[in-house]
């Protein structure tokens, strides 16, 4: 879970409002985090799957978005990327992709080959 100025925001619940665009999207979506911790800063940041077709992205992305702010009261600013963008998972899928552990881990990484 994660808290956007005291909104909780479940991943599963912004799953299943991205299952409503099942004809025009993957369903597969990613919340991008960029900080430590279960506050986000407002908008949101996201990753959405878009289906085979290109047709008409920017109005999917607006959309998308405005659902998503009608029916779990928060704001968001998605990226629509090409289908096979995200990994899949056979059980339980990550719906978060921590960015900030992942610089961390480069940094490390690097300071590991300079020595």
């Amino acid at each position: 879970m994660l808290i956007a100025r005291g909104v909780n925001i479940f991943p599963s619940a912004v799953k299943d409002v991205i299952a409503s665009f099942s004809q025009r999207t993957t369903c597969e979506m990613l919340i991008l985090r960029y900080k430590p911790g279960s506050n986000v800063e407002l908008p949101v940041k996201g990753q959405i799957e878009y289906a085979q077709s290109r047709e008409d992205l920017p109005r999917l992305k607006g959309e998308i978005e405005e659902e998503l702010e009608n029916k779990l009261v928060f704001m968001v600013d998605i990226q629509l990327v090409p289908d096979g963008t995200h990994p899949r998972y056979e059980m339980k899928a990550k719906l978060i992709r921590k960015l900030h552990e992942e610089e961390q881990k480069k940094r490390e990484l690097n300071n590991a080959l300079r020595r």
